[in-house]
C-alpha cells in the first residue's frame, strides 16, 4: 500500500510540476483592437506642449530595421509614432505578436537592438522595451514622455 501511495503521489508531483512548466505568460492578455487606438492611448494625457508632432507608420518587415534596429524580427502587426522632425529625437513603437509567449521573445530582440541615435544627430534620453500580453513597446524620447508613455502602456485595456 505505501508503494502505490508514493507511486500515485510521484505521478501527481510530476504532473504539477509539468503543468508548471507550460507557457508563462498565459494569463496575460490579447490586445485585438487597432494598434493606432492604442498607440493614441499612449500618448493620452500628454499635453501637446510637450509632445512633438508625430505621424504614424505601418511597421513592416521592409522597414522593421529602421524602427527596431533590426529585421530579424517576426511580429503580426506593428505601427510607429515616430517626430515629424527628424532632428527631435522620439519614437514609439508597437508590435503584436500572436500570444504573449512570442512577445516575450520579440522584447528581448528589440531590447539587444534597438538604437537610441537613429537619428544621427540626435539620440533619445530614454529608451524602454516592455512587453504585456501579445504586445511589446519600444519608447525611445526623452524621460519624462517615455515614463508617462510606459504607464499609459501598463494601464491599457485588451
Amino acid at each position: 500500500m505505501k508503494k502505490l501511495f508514493a507511486i500515485v503521489l510521484t505521478a501527481c508531483l510530476a504532473l504539477a510540476a509539468f503543468s508548471a512548466c507550460g507557457s508563462k505568460n498565459s494569463d496575460q492578455p490579447n490586445f485585438d483592437g487597432n494598434l493606432e487606438d492604442y498607440v493614441t492611448a499612449l500618448y493620452d494625457g500628454i499635453g501637446q506642449e510637450n509632445m512633438p508632432m508625430t505621424m504614424n507608420t505601418p511597421i513592416t518587415a521592409e522597414n522593421a530595421e529602421m524602427f527596431l534596429g533590426t529585421a530579424d524580427v517576426t511580429f503580426k502587426d506593428g505601427v510607429a509614432s515616430d517626430a515629424m522632425i527628424s532632428a527631435i529625437a522620439h519614437s514609439v513603437c508597437l508590435l503584436r505578436t500572436e500570444d504573449a509567449d512570442q512577445a516575450a521573445e520579440l522584447a528581448k530582440v528589440v531590447e539587444e537592438n534597438a538604437n537610441p541615435r537613429k537619428w544621427v544627430c540626435v539620440e533619445a534620453e530614454k529608451t524602454v522595451v516592455k512587453q504585456r500580453g501579445n504586445l511589446v513597446l519600444l519608447v525611445m524620447t526623452d524621460t519624462a514622455n517615455a515614463d508617462a508613455i510606459v504607464a499609459n502602456f501598463d494601464k491599457l485595456e485588451a
